[in-house]
Order: C-alpha cells, then sequence, then structure tokens
C-alpha cells in the first residue's frame, strides 16, 4: 500500500510538471526579466507640463539587484489617453521591439504632436538573458510649443537638482566640496561659465536649463557671427568670454549626453571658429576683442598674442570632439585638423625654445600650452618640468593666479603624474579665501580625480572608475556618489589592516573601465575570491604599477591581497 502511495504521488509530480513544460512551451510570453524599468522621462524631467519640441525624446534606467544586468532590446508604447496605454494599445507611437542598448533621448517617431497634446507612455526592455521586463508605471507629458527658450543662467530655477556627493578624511577638502554645492548656482559672466560649467555638472542636473541658457547664447549672436561677450549682449565681444559658447556647449554635451544642442547649433559654432581664424591667417596672435583684465596677473610676461593662440587651440580642441557628433560633412573635420597643425607649427617656432619649453615663465601660459593638445611627449615633459619650478617659485595660491590658473592647476597636476603635489596643494588652501571659480574646479577634481568618478564618454554612457591614491598625504579615504543618467554610480576607496580596499557600484546597463595602483607581487581579489572565472569582471590587465579592467553593472568589493 506504501509503494503504492509514493507510485501514485510521483505519477501525479510528473504529470504537473510535464503539462507546465507543455504550457511553457505553447507561451510565446519569455519569462519575466528581475528588472524594473523606472524613472521615466521626456525631455530629461518627469512628467513635464510643458515640453517645447513635437518630437519629444525619451529616457529611463533600470533597477536591479542582480550583477551584469545589460539591456539588449526596448519597446516603447505612446497613447493618446490612460486607457489605450492599459490595453497596450500605442496609438501615437509604437516602437516595436528595437534590438537596441540605448536607453537616453529616444526619440518620439510618430506624427508631430501639436501643442496641447497630452501624452501617455511607459517601457519595457529585455535583458541580456533574452528575459522581458514587466512594464513600467505611465508617465506622461503635456506638448507647449513655445519655440527656443532662454534662461539666466544655467544652473538657476526647475533644472536644479543635486546630483552628486564626496566625502574623505581631510575636512578642508570636505569644506570645499560642501561651499562649491552653495556656489555653483551663483556664476555670472559667460567667460566664467565657459571655465566652470563641468564642475556645475557635477553637482547640479544641467536639463533643462542649461540647454534654454545655451539657447540663449546662441540666438544672441551678431551679424558679423561673433558670439557676445555678455548676456544679454552690450556690443563687446572677446577671446575666452565669447569663446565659452563652445566651452560651454561642450561641457553642457559632455555633462548631459544630449547631442541635439550640438548639432543645431554646429553651422553656427563651425563659422564662428573660421571667422576667428580668418581673423589671424598667419597665427600672430592678434586680438580680438577685448580680453578680459585678470586673465594674465600683474607682470606675467606672457604676451597676450600668445593667450590669443592658445584661446584659439583650446577652442579647436573642443571643435574636433564635437565635430564627431555633430558635423556630417568630412571636410569640415579636415578643416579644422589644418588650422591645428599650422598653429602648432607656429606656436613651436615663436612662442618656445629649441627644447620646446615655453620661453616665458608663466604660470598660467605653461597651463594653457599644456592643456592645448598642441604639444608631443618630449614637449610635454619640458613643459612640466617648467611648471613644477613655477609653482616651486610661487608666493602666493597659484588659485589666486588667474582665472585659468584656477580652473586647471589640479587636472593638469594629475595629468603630467603629480597628483601628491595637486592633493597637497588642495588641502592647503583655506576656503573662506576661494573664489566660488576655484571651489568649482576642487569640487570637480575632488569627484573625478580623488574619488575617481569621470567619464569617459559623453553623459556616462561610457565611464571610468580611476582614483588617485596615495598612500602617504593628507587623504587616507575618498569616496563618492554621482547620479548619472544610468542610475548611481559610488567609489570609495580606503585602507583595512595595510591594504587597500575599493568598493564600487555600477549601474545597470553601463560597463565601468577601472584602473587601480598595485605593487609586484600583490593580487587582486573581488568578494574575497579570485578572479580567475568572474562571471562580471573582465579584461583584466597589469602595466608597470596600475590594474586595468573591467566590470559589468552591480556592486563589488575589491582588495589587494600580497606584499
Amino acid at each position: 500500500m506504501t509503494s503504492y502511495f509514493h507510485f501514485m504521488k510521483f505519477l501525479l509530480a510528473s504529470l504537473a510538471l510535464t503539462s507546465a513544460s507543455i504550457l511553457a512551451a505553447e507561451s510565446d510570453t519569455p519569462p519575466a526579466s528581475p528588472v524594473k524599468v523606472v524613472d521615466l522621462r521626456c525631455e530629461f524631467q518627469t512628467n513635464p507640463v510643458a515640453v517645447n519640441t513635437p518630437l519629444p525624446r525619451f529616457s529611463w534606467r533600470i533597477e536591479t539587484a542582480e550583477r551584469g544586468v545589460m539591456q539588449t532590446a526596448y519597446q516603447i508604447l505612446v497613447a493618446s489617453t490612460p486607457d489605450l496605454l492599459a490595453g497596450d494599445k500605442g496609438d501615437l507611437w509604437d516602437s516595436g521591439v528595437l534590438n537596441e542598448r540605448r536607453s537616453q533621448f529616444i526619440e518620439f517617431a510618430g506624427n508631430p504632436l501639436q501643442t496641447g497634446s497630452r501624452i501617455h507612455w511607459k517601457v519595457r526592455i529585455k535583458d541580456r538573458a533574452g528575459k522581458q521586463s514587466s512594464w513600467s508605471t505611465p508617465a506622461t507629458a503635456t506638448i507647449q510649443l513655445s519655440g527656443p527658450s532662454k534662461a539666466e543662467n544655467p544652473a538657476r530655477g526647475a533644472g536644479e537638482q543635486r546630483v552628486s556627493g564626496f566625502e574623505c578624511d581631510n575636512d578642508v577638502l570636505n569644506q570645499i566640496y560642501k561651499l562649491a554645492s552653495k556656489q555653483i548656482a551663483t556664476f555670472d559672466g559667460t567667460r566664467d561659465l565657459g571655465l566652470a560649467l563641468r564642475a556645475m555638472g557635477c553637482h547640479l542636473n544641467l536639463l533643462p536649463q542649461g540647454e534654454a541658457w545655451l539657447n540663449g547664447f546662441h540666438q544672441s549672436i551678431d551679424d558679423a557671427g561673433f558670439y557676445p561677450a555678455n548676456i544679454p549682449s552690450n556690443g563687446e565681444f572677446g577671446s575666452t568670454r565669447s569663446d565659452a559658447a563652445i566651452s560651454c556647449t561642450h561641457a553642457f554635451w559632455w555633462a548631459t549626453g544630449d547631442t541635439e544642442i550640438v548639432t543645431r547649433y554646429w553651422p553656427i559654432l563651425y563659422a564662428y571658429t573660421l571667422k576667428r581664424l580668418k581673423l589671424d591667417p598667419d597665427f600672430e596672435g592678434r586680438p580680438f576683442g577685448t580680453l578680459p583684465a585678470d586673465t594674465l596677473p600683474p607682470g606675467d610676461p606672457a604676451p597676450t598674442g600668445f593667450v590669443q593662440l592658445m584661446t584659439q587651440a583650446l577652442n579647436l580642441r573642443l571643435m574636433m570632439e564635437m565635430a564627431q557628433v555633430a558635423s556630417q560633412n568630412p571636410f569640415e573635420m579636415k578643416t579644422l585638423l589644418f588650422y591645428q597643425q599650422n598653429l602648432a607649427k607656429k606656436v613651436q617656432t615663436s612662442h618656445l625654445t629649441a627644447t620646446g619649453t615655453l620661453k616665458y615663465k608663466s604660470l598660467t601660459g605653461v597651463l594653457m600650452l599644456l592643456r592645448s593638445g598642441l604639444l608631443n611627449s618630449n614637449e610635454s615633459a619640458t613643459n612640466k618640468t617648467l611648471l613644477l619650478s613655477l609653482l616651486d617659485a610661487l608666493k602666493r595660491s597659484p588659485f589666486a593666479e588667474s582665472p585659468f590658473a584656477a580652473a586647471n592647476i589640479l587636472p593638469i597636476l594629475t595629468g603630467v603624474g603629480e597628483t601628491p603635489r595637486a592633493i597637497q596643494l588642495a588641502a592647503s588652501q583655506r576656503p573662506e579665501e576661494l573664489t566660488p571659480l576655484s571651489a568649482a574646479a576642487i569640487s570637480e577634481w575632488l569627484l573625478t580625480k580623488l574619488a575617481g568618478v569621470d567619464a569617459s564618454a559623453a553623459g556616462f554612457s561610457g565611464f571610468r572608475l580611476q582614483p588617485q591614491i596615495v598612500r602617504d598625504g593628507p587623504v587616507h579615504f575618498a569616496k563618492a556618489e554621482f547620479q548619472s543618467p544610468y542610475g548611481p554610480i559610488r567609489s570609495h576607496w580606503y585602507w583595512k589592516d595595510a591594504r587597500l580596499c575599493y568598493d564600487l557600484t555600477v549601474p545597470p546597463n553601463t560597463i565601468a573601465a577601472v584602473q587601480l595602483p598595485i605593487s609586484n607581487g600583490q593580487v587582486l581579489q573581488e568578494g574575497g575570491k579570485s578572479l580567475d572565472g568572474h562571471k562580471n569582471v573582465f579584461a583584466v590587465t597589469q602595466v608597470d604599477q596600475a590594474v586595468s579592467f573591467r566590470v559589468r553593472p552591480g556592486n563589488y568589493q575589491f582588495i589587494l591581497v600580497g606584499p
């Protein structure tokens, strides 16, 4: 009897499993994905009531507790009523299933929408395993067409939203970061905005206010094709202030990933750049409008003509980066490259010594030169030596030397391999004596270099985690969080039992490029285990005193084990 009972129990269980398998095989519905689609944004706003375009763009991010989750496809439904959307009917637009990883700025492809239209939309995605998520919670948007909008400041108004945090064990650096976060919305004047907008993007969401401000800047161009030195325009123009149209557009694109404003104004930016160059066809450094009086400190030996050439070189460097996403004409890139090469020759023959060192003992001048992208490796090395000697001889803070020095001294020191000096310099400042520009520049460096959260592609569609770790110095740990369009990125390095530890978070649908310092004989582990066969840590390479690798989405704990 007992045997019979066990037999029937086994038979019924087998039949149940068989029936379930048949039903699963007959169903077209794939297994559910563990991810959720959240944070739906239209023109990067949540349920906006005044979308100023008939073809709005949609963005979202993914939430999951699992590692390695990547989007492989998406579907967007846009409906005219909530009932139609609830019935999975996209009468305004059904994207269909598109096999793409993109989740930012997906343009509406239905008939152009009219003013007053209210749309209802939702998204679902597929992951790497082919599993489909549930539909997102519905979102709405109202179209209100009014033409290009303007704003007084890219960091003021409805667009203000904090996106980062930073902490270390040095109180001065913590004070500076907090000070910058309070002052970041106070900038005025196109020159300072040109130097600080990228730092603003480290603290605040620049959308939509930054776009509205840039619209106003681009609409202020005069009949000769020159950007004004001030907004609103008072008729003045000139290097650094007018050139901020280029640096601000680049900074906005880099911070947000929004290529539309670059593409929209590329013809004007390109024409402006050529006009600037054609006013000085032999690269003699002829004046272009008025140069701000504080561009060089009193008594600085660098001629203003050299500064004019450096501003052109900086313009060309940024323009060539933007050309890769905005220009449809290969001739334009060749033209910019041609001008850059000829400018470099002129600088080499007129302003450098035979060894490639800047002729003038000017801190601002050598910083401009190192930032310009004109130097070869040997010239960079000799000018690094000049930079360090000028810093040694300087009797005041380099942050008080000039606005350009304040904005660039720390990233340039890190770029030439002098991170310990950069840390000491930042930590030696008196927060109450710093200008808003200096505090903003230091805070950007703290986030992107000391904590190491830095974009490698516009809008953090690619990013690196490369913290600048110095064992002996005023900082023994640093941690930061940045709210990227894809979700929070976290970076935290510290020492535990004399071992370097590194905790990080990579948001879904992204891959991080990580680099850490390593000594001979040390081994990198994650979660207390070897990286051999690790599913989500790959492309591990070690060169000199650094180990580099790629990390798929998730939370990780790395530690360097060994001597």
